[in-house]
């Protein structure tokens, strides 16, 4: 398999330091990936262990990250990785999103693509932080 789910994940100590850990830049969501595609690349394998059960909660994935972090996934492993198609996936959260009445999304979604792709990562913006709070996000 290619990844697995940050939520159910379990690694030697040592394959974890010898690729550096996690990606700090992430933030939140896609730090698993980078991880475990840079262990790949080092030769390591990815495996499912089919009797283990995990589960959890599914959280308040903003546009802003996800567009931001899977811009910046694909542009930092442009020789093994396809550019992401962000176009097609904003079109797509953004009716999602304007559907449930999030009106906002939309362009954090756009500043998300454009962040990741000048690689302003870390921590959310303020603007985003302020939204969540009063649930237009």
């Amino acid at each position: 398999m290619d990844w697995a789910d940050g939520a159910c994940l379990m690694m030697r100590v040592r394959d974890f330091l010898s690729v550096g850990g996690f990606d700090p830049a992430y933030f939140l969501y896609v730090e698993e990936v980078d991880l475990q595609l840079r262990l790949r690349m080092q030769g390591l394998r990815i495996r499912l262990v089919e009797s283990a059960r995990a589960c959890q909660e599914p959280g308040n994935y903003t546009l802003y990250l996800k567009h931001r972090n899977l811009t910046y996934l694909t542009g930092k492993f442009s020789s093994v990785l396809s550019a992401w198609p962000w176009l097609r996936h904003w079109l797509i959260d953004s009716a999602r999103m304007v559907r449930r009445g999030r009106l906002g999304q939309p362009l954090w979604g756009i500043r998300g693509i454009l962040d990741g792709r000048a690689g302003r990562m870390g921590p959310p913006p303020v603007g985003l932080l302020c939204m969540r709070r009063v649930g237009n996000v």
